[in-house]
This record gives C-alpha cells, sequence and structure tokens, in this order.
C-alpha cells in the first residue's frame, strides 16, 4: 500500500509542462499581448507587457533560454518595485519555468527556481492569505516537490490536496484553480479518486472561465487547459471533440507549430497523450 501511495504522488502532477493556448473570437493574441497587467492590484508600470510577451513566446516555443531570459527580467522589475505586490507575475513566470525544466530533465535548475519560488510565495500570502491563485500554484509546487524527491509524497500529497481544496472554496470562478483541479483529477489514478471524465468538466470549466475574461498574461495558461481539454477528450474517447479543442488553440495561435505539427496528428490517430509509436 505504502509503495501505491508513493507512486500516486509521484505522478500526481507529471503533466504540468506547459502545452497551448486559445482566446476568444475576434480577440487577436498581439493585441491582448499589447495591454498592461492590470491583475489583482499588480500596478502595470511595474511589469512591462513585453515581459509577459517573452513567457508566451518561451511557451510557444518550448525554449528554455527564453524562459530563464524572462524570468531574469521578472527578477529585474520586481526588486526595483516599490513592494512584493508584483511577485505574482515572476512566480507563475517560475511555475512554467519549472515544469518545462522537468519536462527536460533538468532537476538541479528545476530544484533551485522551486525554492525561489517558494520565498516568493511567502511574501505574497503573508499580503493575501485569501488569494485563489495562490493556493492553486501551493498545489502545485507541491506537486513539483514530489517529483523532484518521490518519497515526500506521504508529506507533500496532502498537502497539495488540501491546498487545492482551499483556492476552490475561495473561488470557484477562478479559472487557474480548475486547470490545477484538472491536472490533478487526470493523473490520479482512478483507486485515489481521478478520473479523465471528471478531468474534462474541469478542463472545460477553466476553458469557459478564461474566455469570459482573459487577461494579459494568462494567454498560455489557457492554451495549456485547451490542450488539457483535448487529452482528456481523447481519453474517454471522444476524439471528434478532441481534435476540436486543438482546433481552436490554433485558431487562437497559428504559430503554436509543435500542436499543429506533432499533438493534432497524434490524437488523430488516437494517441491521446501524443506519443505516436
Amino acid at each position: 500500500m505504502t509503495k501505491a501511495v508513493y507512486l500516486f504522488w509521484s505522478v500526481f502532477l507529471c503533466w504540468l509542462v506547459p502545452f497551448g493556448v486559445f482566446l476568444p473570437p475576434g480577440l487577436p493574441a498581439r493585441e491582448l499581448l499589447a495591454r498592461e497587467l492590470p491583475a489583482r492590484g499588480v500596478p502595470p508600470r511595474e511589469i512591462p507587457a513585453d515581459l509577459h510577451h517573452r513567457v508566451y513566446r518561451a511557451y510557444l516555443e518550448g525554449d528554455l533560454g527564453l524562459w530563464a531570459t524572462a524570468i531574469e527580467r521578472f527578477e529585474a522589475a520586481s526588486t526595483a518595485g516599490a513592494g512584493g505586490n508584483d511577485l505574482f507575475p515572476l512566480v507563475l513566470a517560475r511555475y512554467g519555468y519549472i515544469g518545462a525544466l522537468l519536462g527536460e530533465g533538468e532537476q538541479d535548475l528545476a530544484r533551485e527556481h522551486l525554492a525561489r519560488a517558494r520565498q516568493e510565495m511567502a511574501t505574497l500570502m503573508d499580503q493575501s492569505p485569501d488569494d485563489p491563485r495562490l493556493w492553486a500554484l501551493r498545489g502545485a509546487f507541491s506537486g513539483f516537490r514530489i517529483l523532484l524527491r518521490p518519497l515526500s509524497a506521504l508529506r507533500f500529497g496532502p498537502e497539495a490536496s488540501r491546498s487545492l481544496d482551499r483556492a476552490m472554496e475561495l473561488d470557484p470562478r477562478e479559472p487557474l484553480v480548475w486547470l490545477e483541479r484538472a491536472n490533478a483529477l487526470f493523473h490520479r489514478p482512478a483507486a485515489f479518486g481521478g478520473s479523465k471524465e471528471g478531468a474534462r468538466e474541469s478542463y472545460g470549466e477553466a476553458v469557459r472561465l478564461f474566455e469570459e475574461n482573459l487577461e494579459p498574461g494568462q494567454e498560455w495558461l489557457y492554451l495549456n487547459s485547451l490542450i488539457g481539454l483535448a487529452r482528456s477528450l481523447c481519453h474517454i474517447g471522444d476524439n471528434e471533440s478532441a481534435l476540436a479543442a486543438l482546433e481552436r488553440a490554433l485558431a487562437f495561435e497559428p504559430d503554436l507549430g509543435w500542436v499543429r505539427e506533432k499533438l493534432l496528428p497524434a490524437l488523430a490517430g488516437g494517441y491521446c497523450q501524443g506519443d505516436t509509436p
């Protein structure tokens, strides 16, 4: 039983590597990215729009070097800020970068950025202890810690679940909360409450909420939700809807070449994880 628990939590959040994006019809990606970020008290002047654009391009291209450069610039902007309320975009950028690093097997660098992210998260939670986005990311970071040290699963697995539950209690209309809930349901074994159908519903809710009010800096999270939706649909046998979800992502961002060239053909062939023989 103990080994099964370890296995569960070691794979619980292994699919947090960023994947894709979609914007509501009539709202071009470049137009949205050109805006300043007014999210939850972050002064727009402290986080230039070009930094969000760098994160977005890093996500689209899967470019770790571009991720690193974007984070360095975020760090400089944060240091120059008058307070700590500009840290959230930096923590969000690290979240994506850590996932990408883990996907490439760069565990040492992932561990370094996770340590920084946790320190920044502590500052943010002192300032805004009831921000549901912070609790959702706290759950994700607990999952990252398990991936880096599987034997910590018994400690950080329940912590991840409690964090996600708290996030949902605080704001059931926050799309990031639904995205993280979907990731958990998608990867959790059925014996421990996992459900591909439940994941499909949660990814769908994340997509819907992002579409209602997609803020600058959220574009790659929106794509991630759409591609998670596509994969969960494939797993429950609805390939037609899965392909439609990917087409929505490509309609938003034609430059998402790896989705067009790899993931779309894979799902068309019934390979739900995108891995063809």
